[in-house]
Formats: structure tokens, sequence, C-alpha cells
């Protein structure tokens, strides 16, 4: 129960910074996108890259949230 309570503590974070933006929301879906492409042309090298490449960007956007609202949550 304390891992699944972490958990929906790290989602409900990753929702309110990343989903209330319809910018960010939108780049998201186009990279998934893009990931889905890489994998549909069986190309598992370019859809890790990819993947890799929105992982760290969605970090970004979680830790930029994160410390701009005092490292509280």
């Amino acid at each position: 129960m304390r891992i699944l309570s972490e958990l929906k503590r790290i989602l409900l974070r990753y929702e309110y910074a990343f989903m209330r933006d319809d910018a960010l929301v939108s780049e998201s879906v186009a990279e998934h996108d893009a990931i889905a492409l890489a994998l549909s042309r069986g190309d598992r090298r370019e859809a890790v890259r990819l993947l890799g490449a929105h992982w760290e960007r969605s970090n970004k956007v979680i830790l930029s949230d994160f410390l701009a609202n005092g490292g509280d949550s």
C-alpha cells in the first residue's frame, strides 16, 4: 500500500505539472506519435532514442514545476 500511495503521489505531480498545459500535452502527443511510428516501422533504436528524449523533457518540466512550487508535494 505504501508503494501504491507513493506512485499515486508521483502521478498527481505529473498530472498537475504537465497535463494542465495544452502546449505541453500537444507536444507530448506528438512525441508519443513519433515513438509509435518508429515502432510500427520496426525501428526500435529510433523508438528508444525518442522515448529517452521524451522522458528527459517530461522530467525537466515536472522538476521545474516542483522547484517553482517550493519543492513541496
